[in-house]
């Protein structure tokens, strides 16, 4: 069986990658959005243990500057 195609008159070329590329987007965002929500939980978390733990809590940054201390106190 042989299948003969032919250019039709007045034909609109559709592209679909547009949407495609919006829900990729979308999909990317809401990940991103994702990963900020569960970090900001995990920081709560973390602060509200040490208030129940009777413990000094140090934030995300204070706690990368203390480990950056602490590795240069290991180095010398």
């Amino acid at each position: 069986m042989t299948t003969i195609t032919a250019p039709t008159v007045n034909s609109i070329a559709m592209d679909h990658r547009g949407p495609v590329q919006f829900m990729a987007a979308s999909f990317v965002a809401f990940g991103y959005r994702v990963r900020i929500g569960v970090r900001t939980v995990g920081d709560l978390i973390e602060h509200r243990f040490a208030e129940f733990a009777g413990l000094p809590y140090h934030g995300p940054l204070s706690r990368q500057q203390w480990e950056e201390l602490w590795e240069t106190e290991a180095e010398r």
